[in-house]
């Protein structure tokens, strides 16, 4: 075998490397709630828009690197770094008056909201959330739209 098929036979192709990083984050957000609120932005995020995150992120183009060019990486590291980058913390409380709902949050930042009552809280929670190193967040009684209940 010569020397570049020796260094051909390291790599995989982009669509290869793009195929195994999707095929984990599917399994990731099979389990994950349908909305999350994204603690850096304060944007309520669905999974199309996480998945659009993720793919715009540092990290997706570090995994997406490393992924080609090494083609012995372990689909266990692939999906480690999937659920690092979408694991998630919860929030489920007893409502109070005043909480906020999924309308008074979608499509709108929270950090700029008044923080008043519930939405203090929320800001709070998802503050401490982003500072302990979790990039998304559940909070029962605006992730769910209680409409269609």
């Amino acid at each position: 075998m010569t020397l570049l098929a020796e260094l051909l036979q390291q790599y995989v192709t982009a669509s290869e490397a793009e195929n195994a990083i999707q095929e984990a984050i599917n399994a990731q957000l099979e389990n994950t709630p349908h909305r999350l609120v994204n603690t850096v932005t304060g944007r309520l995020c669905d999974r199309g828009a996480q998945m659009i995150a993720f793919k715009m992120s540092a990290k997706y183009k570090e995994l997406f690197s490393l992924t080609m060019k090494h083609r012995d990486l372990r689909m266990e590291r692939i999906e480690k770094a999937v659920e690092m980058y979408f694991r998630c913390v919860m929030l489920s409380h007893r409502w109070e008056e005043n909480e906020p709902l999924l309308r008074d949050i979608q499509d709108k930042d929270i950090y700029e909201l008044n923080p008043v009552g519930g939405i203090a809280k929320l800001q709070s929670f998802c503050k401490t959330a982003r500072g302990a190193g979790y990039l998304w967040a559940w909070v029962d009684t605006c992730c769910i739209d209680q409409i269609t209940m």
